[in-house]
């Protein structure tokens, strides 16, 4: 049977503390409290933004894999490589999300969906085999991080 979960988060636009970015002291607010609060919740009800369904899938070896504190720190770091960038592990989750993902236009297209990669490596790992598996679609994945020159442009585009 396949599970659906629906869940709500806060989106927000947390200030910076940092030295060399202090929101804080430039808008001149109390350190660490926040100035205003509006949850997804009050933002869907007010047509602003819509909720999201989270689609959870379990895999045999993610469930079941090797214990990670039994491995020597050799077999750690081959892990953590190779494990990631397993190109079966990669065609299983993007199959689940094809499939089991949010559809729009009638069932007939993937709704806008963020996929969460471990690092820039992951995300290019990714889209290549998304690439392979999903030819008739160009374009129709990206990998969006600080590695862009127009992160942000990339982001309001989404």
């Amino acid at each position: 049977m396949k599970k659906r979960i629906i869940t709500a988060r806060i989106v927000t636009a947390t200030p910076k503390d940092e030295i060399d970015k202090n929101t804080y002291e430039v808008f001149e607010l109390e350190k660490g409290v926040p100035t205003y609060g509006y949850d997804l919740a009050q933002a869907v009800k007010d047509g602003y933004l819509v909720d999201y369904v989270s689609v959870e899938s379990k895999l045999k070896f993610i469930e079941q894999g090797i214990v990670y504190d039994e491995l020597s720190e050799e077999d750690r770091e081959e892990y953590e490589e190779t494990w990631i960038f397993n190109e079966d592990t990669i065609k299983k989750v993007l199959n689940v999300l094809m499939t089991e993902g949010i559809k729009i236009d009638y069932g007939q297209k993937l709704g806008k969906t963020i996929i969460f990669a471990k690092n820039h490596d992951h995300a290019e790992k990714i889209l290549e085999i998304f690439n392979k598996e999903y030819p008739h679609l160009p374009d129709y994945a990206k990998v969006i991080d600080n590695y862009m020159t127009y992160a942000q442009s990339a982001i309001d585009e989404f």
